[in-house]
C-alpha cells in the first residue's frame, strides 16, 4: 500500500465471493478498453479481507509463444517421467547429438546448422 511497483504478481487462481460481480459490474473499463478484475479486487478490498500466497518458485510469463515453450520445455525437464522423452525427441529431431537441423549453443539460443 502507498508504494509502487512491486516484485509481486497476481497469478490468475481466485476464489472470490459473489461480492466480486457488484465491483465488476461498476468498473469503468481500463486496460485495453476492458473491465479489469484488478481493478475490482481494490475496491472489494475496502469491503472484505484478500487473501494470498507468497510463492518463491520460479515464475514464468507465458505471453508469448516463446516464453510458452520454455516455461513448458522447463517443466517437463524437471520431471523424471518427461525428462527422457523430450531428449529422445530433440535427438530425433536432429537438435541434440549432431544430425541436421539446429543446434542448441551453450547460452540457450537455437542456431541453425
Amino acid at each position: 500500500p502507498g508504494g509502487g511497483p512491486s516484485r509481486y504478481a497476481v497469478m490468475g487462481r481466485y476464489v472470490l465471493s459473489p461480492t466480486i460481480f457488484r465491483h465488476l459490474k461498476s468498473s469503468a473499463a481500463g486496460a485495453g478498453d476492458e473491465i479489469q478484475l484488478t481493478d475490482a479486487l481494490k475496491v472489494l478490498a475496502k469491503d472484505e479481507p484478500l487473501w494470498g500466497v507468497l510463492y518463491e518458485g520460479e515464475r514464468f510469463d507465458c505471453g508469448t509463444i516463446e516464453n510458452w515453450l520454455k516455461a513448458t520445455l522447463g517443466m517437463a525437464l524437471e520431471r523424471e517421467d518427461l525428462r527422457d522423452i523430450v531428449f529422445c525427441e530433440l535427438k530425433r529431431l536432429g537438435v541434440l547429438g549432431g544430425g541436421d537441423g539446429a543446434a542448441v549453443s551453450e547460452d540457450g539460443n537455437v542456431r541453425s546448422s
